[in-house]
């Protein structure tokens, strides 16, 4: 029995739509969910806001109030590190585009939760590698704007650091990155296709 080509990529598509749904986006989701609870331990994100995700990045923005009721927005990203060859997850917390650089730095007492982060931030000491309540990170880049106010922080988070705080990787370890981005975007794929 000669099974055509055309047969042949349908089996390969029903195969690797099940692969997607079945192992692929449950665990890229487990993996997201325990990264906000770890990374809350170091920036202060609000709860209920809804996270835009992709493969490289998710993402969640918001308006802080300072006490005097001035208003900045925030940016808090992180990429997921999925892949396999990504040994770290790379957090950026930064004033929105068009922000006030001098309301930014009023609010990041109360947007830093991790004290050596604030530390670093401020200026004040603190080390670029600690650790957050268990969350180990092994820098913290803090960039500045020509006044000297900060705009944003970056934190590196080891891998193997956060498989000790139960987010596990190896669920997607076996896949190799080109495939687990096809894969991670097929989900969405077929979810639009399905919905019409």
């Amino acid at each position: 029995m000669i099974i055509s080509a055309g047969c042949l990529l349908i089996l390969l598509g029903i195969f690797s739509v099940f692969i997607t749904f079945k192992y692929v986006k449950p665990n890229s989701r487990i993996i997201t969910q325990e990264l906000n609870l770890q990374l809350k331990k170091i920036v202060n994100i609000p709860e209920g806001l809804s996270t835009g995700t992709s493969y490289d990045k998710n993402s969640f923005t918001w308006e802080m109030i300072t006490p005097e009721k001035e208003v900045v927005g925030v940016n808090f990203d992180y990429d997921p590190a999925y892949p396999k060859y990504k040994d770290k997850v790379a957090a950026s917390l930064e004033m929105a585009e068009g922000g006030d650089p001098a309301i930014f730095d009023k609010a990041l007492p109360a947007l830093v939760a991790d004290e050596n982060s604030l530390r670093v931030v401020m200026g004040s000491g603190g080390s670029e590698s600690s650790t957050a309540a268990g969350l180990k990170y092994s820098r913290i880049n803090v960039v500045h704007d020509s006044s000297g106010r900060v705009i944003k922080v970056i934190w590196d988070i080891s891998k193997s650091s956060l498989k000790e705080n139960r987010v596990d990787y190896s669920s997607l370890s076996n896949f190799p990155d080109f495939a687990l981005r096809h894969l991670y975007s097929l989900y969405d794929y077929v979810r639009d296709a399905l919905k019409g």
